[in-house]
């Protein structure tokens, strides 16, 4: 797929223009004030970067919102300054990449820019190729007493959205959904917490959870299979507003830089892009594993997941669902 690339920046074009020459890509340019009617007059699958550097994040947020909504369109952010503060709204919003300044000076790799402009439409969600080879683990041990930050560690992710925001704003109130917003991450932050668990990433509905890995288990697969299969109970256990909500969930292992929560501006890796891309497009109210982790299911626990395919070159599995 050719890439489009919005900027005026010159340090930009020839980050992209190197690892076009390298990877034999083709990319395009267009200037921020066309960037909709580039969209709108696309009768193919495009990918489109941003330089969002020259606007305000009201700019960022509305340009983003309307990008999302459009089926044939996938698009990346470039930060060349690192101003973005809030990156896992970026991915919430529907973002397929994220290039901050770290990254520009570093040098594109072409295989990322290929892999993040793979269109992936209801029809290709899931795809055949042979699962992706394993990183090296770097433990983080089993609690947070020896993780740094500014160090690069293997964390089990946890992705968590709830789902049916309008239906519940219509039911209670436009005035009462940042209420339900609220109480719903208080619930998440409650339940990870009892296994080491961490709100790291998160961004009005849901976001990311880091869970340190030793290397021996990842107790956040029990936990996310008895949040699955609870959330009828704690919708009226622990949620005040007396309705059902639900949510999805998906884990991955992989490796992050760390730094401390609302420090983690521009952090990004392919195993942040790769839970928030299957994250995205999971089913409502699924509970997903990739391949990393099926090592890692409690013994006895195994039959309650069903193969899901493979997303991304990356194996799934998906809790059965049950009455």
């Amino acid at each position: 797929m050719d890439l489009i690339i919005s900027t005026v920046s010159g340090t930009v074009k020839k980050a992209f223009n190197n690892a076009a020459k390298t990877g034999g890509l083709k990319v395009s340019w267009c200037d921020s004030g066309s960037i909709i009617q580039t969209v709108m007059e696309s009768e193919e699958n495009i990918f489109i970067y941003i330089d969002i550097s020259e606007m305000d994040n009201d700019q960022t947020i509305a340009l983003t919102n309307t990008l999302s909504n459009k089926a044939h369109a996938r698009f990346g952010i470039i930060d060349p300054h690192g101003n973005v503060e809030d990156i896992a709204g970026l991915f919430f919003r529907g973002a397929s990449d994220y290039i901050g300044k770290d990254m520009l000076k570093k040098g594109l790799s072409p295989d990322r820019l290929k892999k993040a402009a793979e269109f992936r439409g209801e029809a290709k969600k899931y795809d055949t190729t042979a699962a992706n080879g394993k990183k090296k683990f770097i433990l983080s041990g089993k609690d947070w007493q020896n993780i740094m930050e500014n160090r690069e560690y293997t964390f089990c992710f946890m992705f968590i959205m709830l789902e049916d925001q309008d239906i519940i704003g219509k039911k209670l109130g436009d005035g009462h959904l940042q209420k339900v917003l609220d109480a719903f991450m208080g619930i998440v932050a409650e339940k990870v917490s009892h296994v080491n668990g961490k709100l790291w990433l998160w961004s009005e509905s849901g976001g990311l959870v880091l869970f340190p890995f030793d290397g021996k288990r990842c107790e956040c697969i029990k936990l996310c299979i008895e949040m699955t299969l609870d959330r009828k109970i704690f919708s009226f256990e622990d949620f005040e507003f007396n309705t059902l909500i639900n949510f999805r969930t998906v884990l991955h292992l992989g490796n992050t830089m760390y730094r401390k929560k609302g420090d983690t501006g521009n952090i990004i890796s392919d195993s942040i892009n790769a839970i928030f891309h299957l994250g995205h497009q999971a089913d409502p109210g699924s509970c997903i594993i990739t391949e990393e982790l099926f090592d890692f299911i409690p013994p006895g626990l195994e039959d309650l997941f069903i193969d899901g395919g493979t997303f991304e070159k990356r194996r799934i599995r998906c809790l059965k669902k049950f009455l």
